[in-house]
């Protein structure tokens, strides 16, 4: 069976952003590096970038679920905007590759 491949979020460094091409997990052939980019298809300032990003994906101001306070309260149904490349990343789904 081919091997199932992983996926990681490009992150970000500070203070500048970062080549990801020698850093884990982005260096492993099994992993899919993803970067944020916004809605003009350009890398987003919070995503690091390099010949091993291998993607880009949705990272600029998404609406995303957010619980303010941190708790197990799981009836705070707050919701922000969010950006960078941890937010691209599950956009993207894992995939088979036979090398």
């Amino acid at each position: 069976p081919a091997p199932l491949r992983s996926r990681s979020a490009a992150a970000h460094s500070h203070p500048a952003q970062v080549d990801v091409s020698g850093r884990s997990p982005a260096r492993s052939p099994f992993c899919t590096t993803v970067g944020g980019s916004n809605v003009r298809d350009a890398k987003v300032g919070a995503s690091n970038h390099g010949a091993r990003v291998d993607l880009f994906a949705p990272g600029d101001r998404v609406l995303v679920a957010w619980n303010l306070d941190k708790g197990l309260n799981i009836s705070n149904n707050e919701k922000k905007y969010d950006t960078g490349s941890s937010i691209a990343a599950p956009f993207v789904r894992p995939e088979y590759r036979s090398s």
